[in-house]
């Protein structure tokens, strides 16, 4: 509904309706189809804004669903440069974070890759859009 009524194009095109009324309860000529066409032109505009940010909210929707839910293994320091190894959810992982992963594992966040085999392909189809397996290697 705030859709229907709100943006500037819409309130533009509902100041046309309003003053095409106005002439027709003012005026001498009945023109009814021009505040007509402008309402289903208003109606049609919002229902397409409104499919478009549904379709988005859907694919957002989908992204978060991709993303890994189990506990990632990862290694920290603690204050005294000790090495903590831990299981966390992936929303605790911060930068400078060692994650380990294995093949098949989804990759919980922005990772920099330490160390990898040979022919390591990683699967970006839902990011980017391409069909085929990206390689990457270390630096």
């Amino acid at each position: 509904l705030e859709q229907l009524f709100c943006g500037i194009f819409n309130i533009l095109l509902w100041g046309c309706v309003v003053a095409e009324v106005l002439l027709l309860v003012l005026g001498d000529e009945a023109d009814y189809v021009t505040p007509i066409i402008l309402s289903l032109v208003i109606v049609m505009a919002a229902l397409l804004q409104w499919h478009a940010e549904q379709q988005a909210e859907d694919q957002m929707a989908a992204l978060q669903k991709m993303q890994a839910v189990s506990k990632v293994p990862c290694v920290r320091s603690d204050s005294k440069g000790q090495r903590l190894d831990l299981e966390l959810d992936p929303t605790l992982l911060v930068p400078g974070d060692v994650v380990f992963l294995a093949a098949g594992d989804r990759i919980p966040a922005d990772v920099r890759i330490l160390h990898c085999t040979d022919g390591m392909e990683v699967d970006n189809s839902a990011l980017t859009g391409e069909s085929m397996p990206e390689p990457r290697h270390t630096k």
